[in-house]
């Protein structure tokens, strides 16, 4: 957390993702699905994360800003407060000229919630680890079908989330708040983002644009399994970063020939 220290009064701040509250998650789900500006998303943050409003006034013919959080007040200028809305900055990425909203989530912010009345638990942990490399390739598939099955959402989330009992359904899914549905979707984006990291060589390239992304998992389960069939099956039970491990090993021998 950074440290906002303002007339000797002091603020926690996010530092990143990570470090975001599920009220903060849920403030910045529901403020990316208006028609906001970047800088506004950054200043509403801000508020947020200090409990304060703002009040814009003309003094000289300048715009000033009165922040009051309680009963303590903070007047900046334009110039004064831009620095302290950034410290949001890391909520974006720029792309061609273009500020973007760019989840670094691994850390999910729901492990338990709800579906309608039904409680539904996440058996992924911080950077999806726990899942099988099975689960993830059908996490994969699921995710890349989406834009142009919108539906597709509730299988992927399907993958995630069990009840106690063990069972889950896209319909059960269904009916899980689309709030929740924005933030773990930030979780998943966030933790491939994290996952291409830890294993730069295996993911590096992306695959085969000539296949779609089931047909590359299959591919690369065949050749952990050393093309047998009877061994594919022990491939998908294996832990997803196990797998990972034995990918990037056998990359990196790869390069070293």
């Amino acid at each position: 957390m950074r440290k906002l220290e303002l007339n000797g009064d002091v603020y926690a701040i996010p530092a990143n993702w990570d470090e975001l509250t599920v009220e903060q998650i849920i403030f910045l789900v529901n403020l990316t699905a208006k028609q906001v500006t970047i800088e506004e998303i950054k200043l509403k943050m801000l508020l947020f994360c200090m409990d304060a409003h703002v009040n814009r006034f003309k003094e000289s013919g300048q715009i000033r800003f009165i922040i009051q959080a309680g009963k303590k007040k903070y007047e900046f200028a334009t110039k004064e407060l831009q620095p302290v809305m950034d410290l949001f900055s890391f909520l974006f990425t720029e792309q061609k000229g273009k500020y973007l909203l760019n989840p670094l989530l691994t850390k999910n912010p729901f492990p338990t919630t709800q579906c309608g009345c039904v409680n539904v638990y996440c058996n992924a942990e911080q950077g999806l680890q726990c899942l099988t490399y099975g689960e993830f390739i059908h996490l994969q598939t699921y995710f890349s079908a989406i834009p142009e099955k919108p539906e597709s959402i509730d299988n992927f989330l399907s993958i995630l989330y069990k009840q106690k009992n063990g069972c889950t359904s896209p319909a059960l899914m269904n009916k899980m708040s689309q709030t929740v549905k924005t933030a773990i979707i930030w979780y998943y984006l966030g933790s491939m983002h994290f996952i291409s990291e830890k294993f730069p060589r295996t993911f590096f390239g992306g695959g085969s644009p000539d296949h779609n992304v089931f047909e590359n998992q299959m591919r690369i389960v065949g050749a952990l399994a050393g093309n047998d069939l009877t061994k594919r099956e022990q491939v998908n039970q294996s832990l997803l970063y196990d797998a990972l491990y034995t990918m990037e090993i056998a990359a990196e021998n790869s390069q070293k020939k």
